[in-house]
């Protein structure tokens, strides 16, 4: 029988004992000498440490009042890169009653956005500024365990990068640039979560080019919302917030929102073999107010609502489309004309084909999106409040 290459080299290894092998005789220093001393290494420079920030900086987006008459879901939180998770473990969708919840939110946030005189609405204008963020000292209150050095805001992996790879596609649709030129920031701060009794990072990262955001990945546990953290950015690298068309979403894996309108595509059968159509999810429809009552659809109402002054922009349409069995949402914003008048046209400017708008669901088969979270993470997730995000 023929020995193969690996038997003889083990073989080999085990004719040659340790007993056959020179031994070294440990021996100290001979009378008279002086022991070596050790080298000592060159200590690697630190990296230099970013300032402090509050837990909760004094914003306009701080946690708001109850929603009178809407029942709004809680503890709403998100995950890296993506992966939004909810608190609760999710929302039965095929439930009528938490449907028509999230229709009667989605509506609630449609009129405080176009109509200024309307009371009760929460969110005010956002004042949060990177520079805010990165220049106050932690209030003595949020320190636990005397470990301040755990509240630092970092920005690790900040540059010049080419469009999220989810929304490449779409966003050469609307005209804009893909290449390195998005200005991408994650923005970190690990602190004291109350109701996990334990320590958890809050998390944002965002690319951000002219005329468009892309939330990439949002998890709050403390801190400032992420609205408030998304207009940062945006007006960190443009300042003006008039240029601002297009809100992207991407990987959604809320539990809120991924199911709802997975439930829109075909009643929620999807079959992921081939990617589901692109549909438009047209102004002030059902399908429109739901998807806007969902826990992403509240935060980018959030973002508009802190934006601008009430009655002057509004979320035209949105688009949901998948892209590698991931959920993708885009919300178009537009000027309104007058505080009572009709708003403009999609900044898209090209209308959906009649195949493609909101009421169609075609996609058939029965097929789990694989991106389906699991439920010991989103029962982990937690600390966000109604209007987030």
């Amino acid at each position: 029988m023929a020995i193969t290459r690996s038997e003889k080299r083990r073989k080999e290894d085990g004719n040659s004992s340790d007993d056959s092998r020179p031994t070294k005789q440990r021996t100290g220093p001979a009378e008279g000498e002086s022991k070596p001393q050790p080298v000592k290494e060159a200590s690697a420079p630190q990296r230099p440490r970013s300032k402090l920030f509050p837990l909760h900086p004094p914003t306009g987006g701080l946690r708001p009042p109850p929603i009178t008459g809407v029942d709004i879901p809680d503890t709403v939180t998100t995950n890296w890169e993506g992966s939004q998770s909810s608190g609760d473990g999710g929302h039965d969708v095929d439930d009528p009653e938490v449907v028509q919840r999230y229709r009667d939110a989605g509506a609630q946030y449609q009129e405080w956005i176009i109509d200024p005189a309307l009371a009760g609405c929460p969110i005010k204008k956002a004042t949060l500024t990177f520079e805010h963020m990165f220049s106050l000292p932690v209030a003595p209150d949020t320190l636990q365990y005397g470990d301040t050095t755990s509240y630092q805001w970092q920005t690790p992996g900040a540059g010049l990068w080419e469009a999220y790879d989810s929304t490449q596609e779409d966003i050469k649709t609307v005209g804009l640039p893909t290449g390195r030129v998005w200005d991408r920031t994650v923005v970190r701060q690990l602190g004291w979560a109350p109701k996990l009794e334990r320590f958890k990072w809050s998390e944002y990262v965002h690319w951000v080019v002219e005329g468009a955001i892309i939330a990439a990945a949002i998890a709050r546990y403390h801190g400032p919302h992420w609205s408030d953290v998304a207009l940062a950015h945006y007006r960190h690298v443009c300042p003006n917030i008039n240029t601002l068309q297009y809100i992207y979403v991407a990987d959604i894996m809320n539990q809120e929102t991924k199911p709802f309108v997975k439930k829109l595509y075909s009643d929620g059968k999807i079959r992921m073999k081939n990617e589901p159509a692109a549909k438009f999810w047209a102004y002030g429809t059902d399908e429109y107010q739901g998807i806007l009552g969902t826990a992403i659809g509240r935060g980018v109402a959030s973002i508009v609502l802190g934006a601008w002054p009430r009655g002057t922009h509004r979320i035209i349409q949105i688009k949901s489309y998948f892209y590698a069995k991931s959920l993708q949402l885009r919300f178009d914003i537009g000027e309104i004309v007058s505080a009572s008048g009709p708003a403009m046209s999609s900044p898209e400017s090209v209308s959906p084909p009649e195949s493609q708008k909101g009421n169609e669901g075609d996609s058939e088969g029965s097929q789990e999106d694989s991106q389906d979270e699991s439920e010991e993470e989103s029962k982990e997730e937690s600390e966000e409040d109604s209007r987030e995000e």
